[in-house]
């Protein structure tokens, strides 16, 4: 389970950079999306 949440951080960071570099997103956005994503991986991590 943690190698797949893993992968799964590893691809939503590539995912954010690429947004930042596109401009399709600003970095405050990114951050707070980053923030979201990390909160459900110490959900999962606890249960």
């Amino acid at each position: 389970m943690s190698d797949l949440i893993g992968s799964d951080s590893k691809r939503f960071r590539l995912y954010s950079e690429v947004e930042i570099e596109s401009g399709n997103a600003s970095v405050w956005d990114n951050i707070a999306n980053y923030g979201l994503f990390h909160l459900v991986h110490l959900a999962f991590r606890a249960s």
